[in-house]
């Protein structure tokens, strides 16, 4: 289960990780990908214990193929591409008869659709795990009606919300990026360390998506900034 952090974080460790995040996301799911490539597949070695076994994994993409997010949805496909090209690579050097491929789905407009998609994918598709969906209501939904009770592997690319994170989930539903509960203290961090290390005296306008997730992080960045004497604008 992803448990939310309790105690105040290390501040200059979790901004450093959040930039990193930001700027690298498509490196961070191809890692997780490539984590996860143990998660399914037919096994080839004999009976159960250690050992060769050979793999085969089915990627499940749920992108946001169309709508005003669909060039997030192609780096996600490409980030993909670039996770299979470096299995595919590593099971060479090691000479492993493993066969990996991915399948797309659009996560469309809402949860509801997002989660059609995620089924198709299990289901009709037979992947072993899902990337997505990216956006932090659909990872909810799609956790509990697909993944959890397929037992299927899910890595949201996305903020995990509270609600995620107190999922019965066994392990099955993970982030790549920050919880949304240090998001707005690290992004005032960052903000602070651009102007030159503090926020008082400073004045910041702010936009956010309209969603629960634009809605918990603009409330826990301005409360963190006018924490640090820091002044908001526009909203």
């Amino acid at each position: 289960m992803n448990t939310p952090l309790k105690r105040r974080p290390n501040i200059r460790r979790e901004v450093a990780a959040f930039t990193r995040r930001r700027l690298l996301l498509p490196t961070l799911i191809l890692a997780s990908i490539a984590a996860v490539s143990g998660c399914g597949g037919d096994g080839g070695g004999e009976g159960d214990g250690p050992g060769s076994a050979q793999l085969d994994l089915v990627i499940g993409n749920v992108l946001p193929l169309t709508g005003s997010s669909k060039a997030l949805g192609k780096s996600g496909e490409k980030a993909s591409e670039l996770a299979i090209a470096r299995i595919e690579a590593a099971a060479g050097e090691v000479d492993a008869d493993h066969a990996v491929r991915s399948v797309q789905g659009d996560q469309g407009k809402d949860p509801d659709a997002a989660t059609e998609a995620a089924k198709t994918l299990v289901n009709d598709d037979r992947a072993s795990c899902l990337v997505g969906p990216w956006s932090p209501d659909a990872v909810e939904q799609t956790a509990d009606d697909i993944a959890i009770p397929s037992d299927v592997l899910e890595i949201a690319p996305v903020p995990a919300t509270e609600e995620v994170a107190e999922l019965r989930d066994r392990d099955l539903v993970n982030s790549t990026a920050l919880p949304e509960s240090l998001e707005g203290v690290a992004l005032t961090k960052a903000i602070e360390r651009d102007l030159g290390g503090e926020a008082e005296g400073q004045t910041v306008n702010v936009a956010a998506s309209n969603d629960s997730y634009g809605d918990t992080l603009t409330q826990d960045f301005i409360e963190q900034w006018q924490d640090d004497d820091g002044t908001v604008g526009g909203q």
